[in-house]
């Protein structure tokens, strides 16, 4: 599984005076209603190895779809503050949902996961270092 991770050019440092940085979590979902209770579940194991006091935001980006992803992403909102869900059109590509979420993030730090695929605890914890010093798997906005 790989993970981009989004910081926009010019941005402050992640890290406030003692405090953690906010995370925003990316996903793009398309009839994914058999897959997306595992994302979830991952995602969230995941920002669980984040600092203590880390701001988070799971952010699943809908590309449309026909089956009850919708259903399960609200019903998953509905328990977790945490978790926005952006609907998009039908045909809608991943690239362009992508985009768009990590447009409407509100994280100093936007991740970018494949919803599709499993997710290693420590994954995201591993991108912030990187965050913070540079280069590395960072791509700037």
């Amino acid at each position: 599984m790989s993970a981009v991770a989004v910081a926009p050019p010019g941005s402050p440092p992640l890290r406030r005076k003692g405090m953690p940085p906010r995370v925003t979590v990316v996903a793009a979902v398309r009839d994914a209603q058999e897959t997306v209770a595992q994302a979830y579940v991952d995602i969230d194991r995941a920002l669980r190895y984040l600092p203590a006091g880390t701001g988070a935001e799971i952010l699943f980006v809908d590309c449309g779809s026909e089956d009850r992803t919708a259903i399960s992403l609200a019903r998953y909102g509905a328990k977790d503050a945490r978790l926005r869900h952006l609907a998009l059109p039908r045909g809608t590509s991943a690239a362009a949902a992508l985009r768009r979420g990590c447009a409407e993030a509100s994280g100093e730090a936007v991740i970018v996961v494949p919803a599709g695929a499993r997710l290693h605890p420590r994954a995201l914890a591993s991108l912030l270092p990187s965050l913070r010093s540079g280069p590395g798997p960072v791509a700037r906005r």
